[in-house]
């Protein structure tokens, strides 16, 4: 089972503070979260953050609807669970594969069917000799779940394309 994932997090050059997640996987059974342990004051302060990713996550914030990352690892695990062959799929996936993993604990950590790998939407279009077409515009992009249906639609573009 293939999951299509991005994050959306704060890197202020020393750690990858996780401010959401969404996740598809090819059943089209979808997954969204947003923390409630990110600093909003940095997210604001942030330029491109505040005009990018704010305006996606400023209603969850604001009517709290948000989790604690140790509850979105448990709901984490409740998506995944009971698949076999997971594979996770990404977009310029390195930083949200690290947030991903970080979920749950350090990088060793985590459940059994956590890879300590991510598959890239751009590795797979090289190795294809495909073209990646983006389909949101750039005010859809940067919320989490969005991103991750464009990840699933590239994929799926590229294997359509007569890929691997």
């Amino acid at each position: 089972m293939n999951f299509y994932f991005d994050t959306e997090f704060i890197d202020n050059g020393q750690t990858i503070d996780l401010i959401s997640i969404g996740m598809i996987n090819d059943n089209g059974d979808t997954f969204y979260r947003v923390s409630s342990e990110f600093d909003v004051d940095a997210v604001l302060e942030h330029p491109w953050l505040s005009d990018n990713v704010w305006p996606h996550i400023e209603n969850d914030v604001a009517y709290e609807n948000t989790y604690t990352k140790a509850e979105i690892a448990k709901d984490l695990l409740k998506f995944v669970d009971g698949h076999r062959h997971i594979e996770f799929w990404a977009f310029c996936g390195a930083y949200d594969f690290v947030a991903l993993r970080q979920l749950f604990g350090r990088g060793i950590d985590g459940p059994s069917w956590l890879p300590f790998y991510y598959n890239e939407i751009q590795s797979l279009a090289r190795l294809t000799n495909s073209h990646i077409i983006r389909t949101l515009t750039d005010k859809e992009r940067h919320h989490a779940l969005k991103d991750a249906k464009e990840v699933k639609a590239m994929y799926e573009m590229i294997r359509g394309n007569g890929g691997v």
